[in-house]
This record gives structure tokens, sequence and C-alpha cells, in this order.
């Protein structure tokens, strides 16, 4: 019910290609429906995945600070 949907990547390290893609196709219906998604506090490794597999078009990738 929120807008934007935020997912808290905190305590995140790592993700590999497999993991980002089936996070991502369970993503598509709510992308799809008009929901905004967004990963915040995204590590650098993270930012730079979603980046490579073209996910920066689809939800908003807010990276960490420090």
């Amino acid at each position: 019910a929120h807008q934007p949907a935020i997912l808290d990547c905190t305590r995140l390290v790592r993700m590999d290609f497999a993991a980002a893609s089936q996070l991502f196709s369970s993503l598509t219906p709510l992308i799809q429906s008009g929901r905004i998604i967004e990963l915040a506090n995204a590590n650098h490794f993270i930012a730079a995945l979603c980046h490579v597999m073209g996910f920066q078009d689809l939800i908003r990738i807010l990276p960490r600070k420090n």
C-alpha cells in the first residue's frame, strides 16, 4: 500500500545474477501495475549489479552514503 515500496538493503552485502533475476521477476507485476519500487541503502556492488542488469530503468536505486 506504500508508494514508493521501499526495500531496505542496509544488511544486504551481495547478490548474484540468479538472485537478482528472481527478485526482479517477482517485482515485475508490481512495477507493471504502476508501483514505484525503491532499493534504499544499497551498497555500491548492488547498485552496479542493478545497473548492469538494466534495472535502473525499472526501479529507484538509492546507494549508501558511506
